[in-house]
Parts: structure tokens; sequence; C-alpha cells
């Protein structure tokens, strides 16, 4: 289940975000799509803001130890703390045959911390940033994945990903990842925009250390 609903969004060509409140769940997501990607098998490449990729996780993920040590040797592991790095490790990863995704954990590293994130500006910067490498992962068989922390539209009491409305118009699709409870790890999938139009079904999962289980469809 979870598998074709991640699956039919991750367009070759295509830029998704993936949004949420909480970072830990949405690390364990990417790790979930990454070792899928990688067992087609594809070279996938993991842009790391914070230190998050986690070979043990990828370990648990994977049906056995012999495949995830296969698994680990098609991920190629990298460091991106500004929208320069971002921008060359894109471009880079565009121009291999090999690449099928690359993953970016998470936006709000590559927009530093040092500033605040979510400032029009830093937005503007963030959409000019995305536009620049979309020429490259259109003409390429690249799906680019981007983690966002969510924040509050305090208007309507909704969660949008960090870079607001900006980052809305320079993506295909928008997936949200929200915590049903504060325990007990479930987590509600749901599509908010897409290239094939927006789903109103969702997913709901519970996410553990040891990996992501399906529950059902949610509403």
């Amino acid at each position: 289940m979870l598998d074709r609903f991640l699956g039919r969004l991750l367009v070759p060509g295509e830029i998704s975000v993936l949004h949420g409140d909480s970072r830990a769940i949405l690390s364990v997501l990417a790790h979930h799509i990454a070792v899928a990607a990688a067992a087609r098998p594809s070279t996938v490449i993991y842009l790391d803001s914070g230190l998050s990729f986690s070979p043990r996780l990828v370990r648990r993920i994977a049906p056995s130890d012999l495949q995830s040590d296969d698994l680990l040797s098609r991920m190629a592991i990298g460091r991106v703390l500004s929208l320069s790095d971002f921008e060359e490790l894109v471009t880079r990863g565009c121009q291999r045959d090999d690449v099928a995704l690359i993953v970016v954990d998470s936006l709000a590293g590559v927009l530093n911390l040092s500033t605040t994130p979510a400032t029009r500006t830093r937005q503007r910067q963030l959409f000019d940033a995305i536009s620049r490498v979309r020429s490259d992962v259109s003409s390429s068989a690249v799906h680019l994945l981007l983690l966002d922390h969510s924040v509050v539209d305090w208007s309507n009491r909704t969660l949008l990903p960090l870079g607001g409305l900006t980052l809305a118009h320079a993506v295909d699709t928008i997936v949200s990842a929200v915590r049903v409870s504060q325990s007990g790890g479930l987590v509600r999938l749901a599509v908010e925009k897409s290239s094939f139009g927006v789903s109103h079904e969702a997913v709901v999962i519970r996410v553990t250390s040891s990996g992501i289980f399906e529950i059902g469809i949610g509403e």
C-alpha cells in the first residue's frame, strides 16, 4: 500500500516535497523511499544537512543483511549546508545515468537556520535555486525529493511547508506527513499537490525506529 501510494508520486524528471511536523518521522520516510529506489536497483544520492542518514536504519528496513549491504553500496551520501551546495550537488547527480533518486534532508538545513528560513526573502532564494536545477531534473531520469519541516498557517490552522506557497509553485508534488497523535507513531500521509491531480485518498502508517508499518486508508 505505501509503496503504491508513494511510488506513483515519485515520477522521473519531477520534484516533490515531503513535509511534516516531525523531522525524525520525515527522515524515516526518506530512508524507506531511498531503500525502495536502491532495490530496483538504482543509485540513490542522499544529501544530508544534519547527520540524519542512518546505515543502521537502512539495515532494519532491508529484508536481509546481504541485501542491506547491496543497498548501502548503491547509496551515495553527501553533506548539503547551503543553497549553493544544493544546486551544485543536484546538478552533478542529474548528470549521472545511474541515479534514480536524490533526497535532500532537509530544506531547513539548506536554508541555514542562522537566519529565519520562513521569511519572504529566504523563500524567494529557495524558489530561485529550485528553478535553476529544474531543467537538470526535467532532462534526466532523476526524481528530486525535498524534505521540509511544516509551519502553521494561523489563518486557518493548517500545516504548510517551510517554503510556503512560494515553494508550492516551484515543485510538482507535495505530500504531508502529519502525526495523528503525539505518541504511538501513527502518521497520516496525504497528497496536497501532484502532476496528475490531487487525490483525496490518504494512507495511515505507523513509523518506528524499526521502519514503517502500513495501517490502512485514511480519509
